[in-house]
């Protein structure tokens, strides 16, 4: 099983990497067997968001079969199911949580699971633009009686009987029943350290879910939409500053190859690798007569965090764009000495400086209120729209105004 699963995660690295990041954070337990209502089950979630893998149903599987239960169950794990669940009715939360899952497993590209539950079966008009909650209440309204297992699907006019397949989201902390296991996967401890308690969980989870879309958005294959859907668990509690360092380093691991010369020394199924440069950062720091000191000691201090990991390149502007200031190493020294500003909010300029002055594959931070005059022009849309697709990395960070703009991730600066 233990190779079976790098194979699979060798697959998903090159196929869909949001899902592979997750698989190589999880912890994995293989049972011989589920007991009773999900007897039938090869494969779930529990509620601490370790995957239990029941050997006896698995095996009847064949390995393309394998590998999408397993891309399913990381999706319940980035969208927190196994956390949200908690005192709902168990058969209509798994049947949200599946048909959500399996409509991004669609969007993905990747094949379904077996006997995949899809939100058409439902009979939920609109379902495609609820949450998981808001299509559970549907659900509850509409099932008068769920069986476990039963196959097919069948329609009454006093309400709606849906079996439920798999039931994979199990309502248990550690083995159901007692079932003793083998852990074929370690995971990632901070993941499942309860000593930290369960709000510290949860943000280590939404954590680990940006990074996976992160690895995602950075082979330009992120379906359209696929990313607000994680608004239901990417709350504003969020470490910004840490998402933001996730970022960052997401831009760094861009320029490094898969090298199947050498194998990796951790995994020798998986490609090592190759670094092939090392990008810079384009700061774009709003220095308009907008921004008072407060706001901008929080870009100063922003903009220094990330001096120590590579190149920082700063461009601060307000109705102009001024002089690029090379950082050397953190010392604010040199970067307040030369900041200028104190004027009226236009971005154009500091974007075409922007576009001109970096190579691709860097990355771009804009770091402002976004009161910004120019901000809906058609010019300054298509500057943005190309600093994006130059760069690794476009991330706005808005101590403000909220901005949506396509390939650039938004993040509010506190």
């Amino acid at each position: 099983m233990r190779e079976e699963l790098s194979r699979a995660k060798a697959i998903l690295v090159r196929v869909c990497p949001f899902v592979a990041s997750l698989l190589m954070r999880v912890r994995i337990v293989r049972v011989s067997k589920l007991p009773l209502r999900w007897k039938e089950s090869p494969a779930g979630v529990d509620s601490d968001g370790t995957v239990i893998i029941a050997e006896k149903a698995w095996s009847r599987l064949g390995f393309r079969e394998r590998v999408s239960l397993l891309s399913h169950l990381a999706l319940h794990l980035a969208l927190l199911h196994h956390r949200r669940m908690g005192g709902k009715e168990e058969e209509a939360w798994n049947l949200a949580a599946d048909a959500v899952v399996n409509e991004r497993i669609r969007e993905l590209g990747l094949p379904l699971p077996p006997k995949s539950v899809m939100g058409v079966m439902l009979g939920v008009k609109g379902w495609e633009k609820m949450s998981t909650e808001e299509l559970y209440e549907e659900l509850r309204k509409k099932i008068m009686m769920i069986t476990v297992p039963l196959p097919g699907w069948s329609r009454h006019d006093e309400g709606v009987d849906l079996s439920l397949p798999f039931p994979d989201l199990l309502p248990t902390e550690g083995l159901p029943g007692g079932l003793e296991g083998e852990v074929v996967q370690e995971g990632e401890p901070s993941l499942y350290d309860p000593s930290v308690g369960k709000e510290e969980l949860e943000r280590r989870w939404e954590e680990a879910t940006f990074a996976a879309l992160l690895a995602q958005k950075a082979t330009g294959k992120l379906p359209a939409g696929f990313e607000r859907l994680f608004d239901e668990v990417l709350k504003p509690g969020v470490n910004i500053r840490g998402l933001f360092r996730q970022a960052i380093r997401s831009g760094l691991g861009r320029m490094v190859v898969s090298d199947w010369t050498r194998p990796s020394r951790k995994n020798p199924d998986l490609p090592g690798v190759r670094r092939l440069t090392i990008p810079s950062i384009f700061a774009l720091v709003d220095t308009s007569g907008s921004i008072g000191e407060k706001e901008l000691s929080l870009f100063v201090e922003t903009v220094l965090e990330f001096a120590g990991q590579t190149k920082v390149q700063v461009i601060c502007w307000d109705a102009e764009a001024y002089e690029l200031i090379k950082l050397q190493g953190k010392s604010v020294d040199s970067l307040k000495e030369k900041m200028r500003g104190g004027g009226g909010t236009v971005i154009r300029p500091a974007l075409e400086k922007t576009l001109k002055q970096m190579k691709p594959m860097d990355m771009v931070a804009i770091l402002s209120d976004f009161e910004i005059f120019d901000w809906n022009e058609p010019k300054v849309k298509e500057l943005l729209s190309k600093i994006a697709a130059k760069a690794s990395v476009a991330v706005l960070l808005s101590t403000h105004r909220e901005v949506s703009v396509p390939r650039w991730r938004f993040l509010r600066l506190h």
